[in-house]
Order: structure tokens, then C-alpha cells, then sequence
């Protein structure tokens, strides 16, 4: 009759091994994901981003040490009263006690190596980043210019379909960083997009320099788009009938 009376309490310490591996496994696709985010915002340049996702990265690690050191404890609690029937409260404070006790290793966990793969890459691109802002002090100017290059650019040649739907814009916003301009309703949706498929979000315009994240919080009103677009299409017929008439 033993092996019986123990069977409720066989089947409570297999359900708490089911749950710490749960938690495990839960913590290996947030690590995949975190692997994941890190690569675009390092693509993006996001270093305020990065810098805050590497508390994310501590904390994931730390509980991961910990639910390796529940297992332990659970393993060692159920050598223990395995074969005699115990009260509920009596196993609580024992695992309690084996938790105090456990003897962890140094490398507890199942996913500390890919965590720290991850803060070692997520380290090298702030190093990265921080060494070239140091290198970068003079050059802003260049860089100034460049931008605004491409800001002639955009507004000497506009097209009045969206980038990214190919359809006629109708509430145009504009890239503050690049000055590309788009669809309000088409970026938007396009963001959400990337977001729900992970992928790399920017912007949709071919050979635009611009790697930053693309951001609704980027976007700003284009009013003066429709006249800008009407300027263009009056200067181009004044330069097909002037090549014309020679």
C-alpha cells in the first residue's frame, strides 16, 4: 500500500518539475527574441535602447540561475520524502530549507551561454558606438551636409505615390531623419508589420542612407506636399515644352 499512499505526492513534485520547465523553456524563447531585438537595434543605432536592454539581459540570467537552483531543490526534496506520504506545509518548509543549502555551480542555468553571447555582442556594438562618437566630434558638419543632400534630393524629385503601398499619398508625413516622405496610414501600418514579424524595420525608400529604426515617433506633417508636387509636375511640363519647341 506504500507505494500508493506516496502516489499524490509523487504526482505534486512531478507537477512542480513540469512548471520549473515551463518557466525554462519560456525564458529560452524570450532569449531568442532578446537575440533577436538587440541585432535591430544595433542596425538601428539605438544606443539608449541597448543600454536599458542589458538590465533586461541581468534579470533574464538571474532567473534562469534561480529556476536551475529550484529544480536542484525540488530533485533533493523528493530523495528525500519520496517514499513516505508528507503534508503539503511539511514539504514547503523543507524545500525551503534544501533551497538554502543547494549546492549550485557556476554555470546554473540553461541558457547562461546564449545570454552571454548576447551582453558580450550587445557590449561590443556600445563600445562601438561610444568610440565613434569620440571619432565623430568633428565630423558632424559632414555628416550635416550629407543629410541635407538627401533632403534636397527628396524634395527636387517627389513622387506622389507612397514608397512602400505604391499607391497616391494622401496624408503625407515626413521622415525627420531622412526626409523621405510617405503615407501616413501606409508607415504606420508598415511598423506594426515589422513589429509582429520581427524584422527590421526602415526606411522603405531604395538607397536611402537613413539605418535609423523606423519610428511613428519620427514622422512629422507634410502640408506643403500636394503644392510641392503640383511645382514639380508645372516645372516639368515648362521643360518638355521648352525641349519641344527647340
Amino acid at each position: 500500500m506504500a507505494p500508493f499512499l506516496c502516489l499524490p505526492q509523487k504526482l505534486r513534485m512531478a507537477g512542480e518539475r513540469v512548471k520549473i520547465f515551463d518557466l525554462f523553456n519560456d525564458i529560452e524563447d524570450a532569449v531568442d527574441r532578446s537575440n533577436q531585438l538587440v541585432e535591430m537595434l544595433i542596425s538601428g543605432g539605438q544606443r539608449d535602447q541597448l543600454e536599458q536592454f542589458d538590465g533586461i539581459l541581468g534579470r533574464l540570467a538571474e532567473l534562469d540561475r534561480n529556476l536551475d537552483v529550484d529544480i536542484r531543490t525540488v530533485d533533493d526534496t523528493f530523495r528525500q520524502f519520496g517514499t513516505v506520504e508528507t503534508e503539503k506545509r511539511v514539504l514547503a518548509k523543507q524545500f525551503s530549507e534544501n533551497r538554502k543549502n543547494v549546492q549550485v555551480p557556476a554555470n546554473a542555468g540553461r541558457s547562461q551561454p546564449n545570454i552571454a553571447a548576447i551582453r558580450k555582442k550587445l557590449e561590443a556594438a556600445l563600445k562601438s558606438a561610444m568610440d565613434g562618437t569620440a571619432q565623430n566630434d568633428g565630423g558632424d558638419q559632414l555628416q550635416g551636409e550629407e543629410e541635407e543632400e538627401d533632403m534636397q534630393f527628396t524634395e527636387n524629385v517627389l513622387s506622389a505615390k507612397d514608397p512602400i503601398t505604391k499607391r497616391d499619398i494622401k496624408d503625407p508625413v515626413k521622415n525627420s531623419i531622412c526626409g523621405h516622405i510617405y503615407d501616413r496610414q501606409a508607415v504606420h501600418a508598415f511598423i506594426e508589420e515589422c513589429r509582429e514579424r520581427r524584422q527590421l524595420c526602415q526606411c522603405p525608400v531604395q538607397l536611402c542612407r537613413n539605418k535609423k529604426l523606423l519610428q511613428m515617433a519620427q514622422m512629422v506633417p507634410c502640408p506643403d506636399f500636394f503644392k510641392m508636387i503640383q511645382r514639380q509636375r508645372r516645372s516639368m511640363s515648362r521643360g518638355v515644352g521648352s525641349s519641344q519647341g527647340h
